[in-house]
């Protein structure tokens, strides 16, 4: 928790991160570049220059490295997943309902994930199901 001057604790709560994967061996085509490139733009040059990543580094959002700005250096106390699939670029995804899901059984206290519907893949056959699947459970 964070403790203001007076010492008030006040929970944290992230409403929207990505754990995410653009690296070279995961981008399907040209279009992935753009992506990655793009955003990685507007990280160099919005931030303030100690903080700016290297390319390498910010294409692919590591485990250790998201726990540290989340919960050891940052204030976090629960933060939510929000799925981007991507798929049409990315191999694997940009950031996937399954890819956070490894990290919300892993650390169950300091996560929640949201899910998608992916009518684009899958088909409107499934969007109901999809759908039905995606409202996350209570956080405890």
């Amino acid at each position: 928790m964070y403790r203001t001057a007076d010492g008030e604790q006040i929970f944290i709560v992230d409403g929207h991160i990505h754990f995410w994967d653009g690296s070279p061996g995961n981008q399907k085509n040209r279009y992935a570049e753009g992506w990655v490139e793009c955003f990685y733009n507007y990280h160099k040059n919005l931030s303030p220059a100690d903080y700016v990543w290297p390319l390498e580094q910010y294409q692919r959002y590591s485990e250790q490295q998201l726990m540290r700005d989340l919960f050891e250096e940052g204030y976090v106390d629960l933060a939510i997943f929000q799925p981007t699939y991507l798929k049409d670029f990315f191999m694997n995804g940009w950031n996937t309902t399954e890819q956070d899901a490894v990290l919300k059984e892993k650390y169950p206290d300091k996560y929640q994930q949201y899910r998608a519907c992916e009518v684009q893949h899958r088909g409107m056959g499934t969007m109901e199901e999809d759908c039905k699947n995606a409202i996350p459970k209570p956080w405890k």
